[in-house]
């Protein structure tokens, strides 16, 4: 007991500062091993690719935004910003001082966003309700946030105008000249409106009227500003760090990520100044690279040689086109369309980075029940059968598709298990069974069908019935009941002529491959014809060649006139020479 509490004792403590990409994964890596203290201002992280779709589809934030205690299990989470960093501890805003031995600097760029998440995702679904209701939208900024926007507005709402600003020469300047056409030819496609080389006054709108600075005016209901955003190094000009910042405010690391000058302090994701394209799957490499290296300095074995060194990899970027496309900047291609879109847009990594943190990826059942205009129930519904399922009928339906599920068991069947039980228990030796041939399957699907269309047949009766009562009846909650009723049986009526369907393209598939097998076993005879014919044609001619040795032989003649009399002019009338 006293070595576990000695063992405790000696544990590091680690301060992570910023709960973004980098630093809830270098927080999560080492909770095991040292004391961490993860400060951030908000209780949550958020995975800052599906932002955008969130706007769009706001239960996407069900599964994007993640309390931090959720994958943060055994350490200590400080909900407060720091503003002060001496040589041996994190002071924070709300006057918390936290000593370290190792420190971890990962606060990305400055945004302001709420502290709690509840309010995180009412500010989503503000969003949504704004693009909804706008008829005209206006995006300022044509790189990556504004385009994969401009992508998400215009197939989810294909009827709303969208209007892009842009002030650089062309659409997301980090990439390649081809890309950047690509994306602009896509998003025209879109009916997108796209305006470059010029800026919005954003302080000189009135009644919905922008101007931009090549002197045109556009009108919009609401507008949208994805312009990049500062570094969140400006706290650090006032700590013993101030020197460590270059001119852009970022923090010069060396190539393990340790702040230049200084052993036990380390910089992950967008405020180092690693010459890089400044991206997710970046700042997942650099916590990677510095939780390695902090287990390894923990341990007492932290010498350079042994320490991971950061070496940037070539430029590579996916921006997101709506949900099934995209453009990509592969270091020897670029491509845009279907392909990168099958990469990101769908999930938009939010899976995987779930389980990176430890999460379950959680399944996309929330994104289907999206208040998305386009995800309705089929229009043939009557409006009071438009509604969810109530939470009393899943038992239900369980019950009956488990039913439906295992094979009836008969009498016999039992008797000849337990028989064949009883064989193997005394040594009897078991017989084989015949194979199963393609026809038995076949009209084993065939009966299974028969069988479902008996079902349909029995559902299609009661609804009928239904439908009658329900025009009987007045209106009311009794009514609302039998329609209730009717739509259980409908659903029903659906599952059974799915199922109906697939027997029926087993049953054709089956027969196919019956009627290809047929083909096969009729080629087969004819070659196993065409090779008794050639036996015995060299039979035969083995034989003459044989008789005609001996008949010339005995006769003293010439075997090849004897052979040409035997077989080139056997069909001739002639004399027989021989009498």
């Amino acid at each position: 007991m006293a070595a576990k509490e000695g063992a405790k004792a000696e544990r590091k403590k680690v301060a992570v500062i910023g709960g973004g990409v980098g630093g809830s994964l270098v927080a999560k890596s080492l909770q095991s091993v040292a004391e961490v203290v993860l400060i951030d201002p908000k209780e949550y992280f958020e995975i800052p690719w599906a932002a955008l779709r969130a706007m769009v589809e706001p239960s996407v934030t069900e599964r994007s935004v993640i309390y931090h205690r959720d994958y943060f299990t055994h350490g200590q989470i400080v909900t407060s910003a720091a503003v002060d960093i001496t040589e041996s501890g994190v002071l924070t805003a709300d006057g918390g001082l936290y000593p370290y031995d190792y420190l971890v600097i990962a606060t990305g760029h400055d945004d302001s966003v709420p502290r709690d998440r509840g309010e995180r995702l009412v500010y989503y679904k503000a969003e949504h309700d704004k693009i909804r209701s706008a008829n005209s939208i206006l995006i300022v900024g044509g790189g990556p946030t504004g385009v994969e926007l401009a992508g998400e507005i215009a197939v989810d709402f294909p009827e709303k105008k969208v209007t892009l600003v842009h002030r650089g020469s062309r659409l997301l300047e980090f990439i390649s000249p081809k890309a950047s056409r690509k994306t602009l030819n896509w998003l025209v496609s879109k009916k997108v409106e796209v305006i470059l080389g010029q800026s919005v006054d954003l302080d000189s709108t009135s009644d919905g009227v922008y101007r931009t600075s090549g002197g045109n005016t556009i009108r919009a209901d609401c507008h949208f500003v994805c312009i990049g955003k500062p570094i969140g190094s400006s706290w650090l000009k006032q700590t013993f760090l101030k020197d460590s910042l270059d001119s852009h405010g970022r923090l010069m690391v060396d190539e393990h990520l340790r702040v230049k000058g200084y052993k036990n302090a380390f910089a992950v994701g967008d405020i180092t100044d690693i010459e890089e394209l400044k991206q997710g799957y970046v700042a997942h490499a650099h916590a990677a690279i510095t939780a390695k290296n902090l287990k390894l300095l923990m341990s007492g074995g932290g010498q350079a040689s042994k320490m991971s060194a950061y070496k940037p990899g070539p430029a590579l970027a996916i921006v997101s086109l709506g949900r099934k496309e995209a453009v990509a900047q592969f270091p020897f291609m670029t491509a845009i369309g279907w392909f990168p879109g099958k990469i990101k847009s769908g999930d938009l990594f939010v899976g995987r980075t779930r389980k990176q943190l430890g999460l379950k990826p959680s399944s996309s059942a929330a994104s289907r029940q999206s208040s998305h205009p386009r995800r309705r129930f089929p229009s043939g519904f009557p409006p009071a059968l438009r509604v969810r399922r109530p939470p009393s009928l899943l038992p239900f339906l369980r019950r009956n598709a488990a039913a439906e599920v295992p094979p009836v068991s008969l009498p016999s069947e039992k008797k000849k298990r337990r028989k064949k039980k009883m064989e193997r228990a005394s040594g009897v030796k078991k017989e084989k069974e015949p194979a199963s041939s393609v026809q038995d399957a076949s009209d084993r699907i065939t009966r299974r069908g028969e069988t479902i269309d008996d079902k349909i047949k029995k559902l299609d009766a009661e609804l009928s019935r239904y439908k009658e009562q329900i025009k009987r009846m007045r209106p009311g909650q009794a009514q609302e009941a039998k329609k209730a009723r009717a739509m259980r049986i409908l659903k029903q009526k659906q599952t059974y002529e799915g199922q109906r369907d697939m027997l029926c393209n087993g049953s054709f598939k089956l027969d196919q491959v019956a009627f290809a097998m047929e083909g096969i076993k009729d080629k087969d005879a004819q070659q196993t014809r065409r090779k008794t014919h050639n036996s015995r044609q060299c039979n035969r001619s083995f034989m003459c060649t044989l008789f005609g040795n001996m008949l010339a032989y005995l006769l003293r003649a010439d075997v090849s006139e004897v052979c040409l009399y035997g077989f080139e002019r056997r069909g001739e009338n002639h004399e027989d020479p021989w009498h």
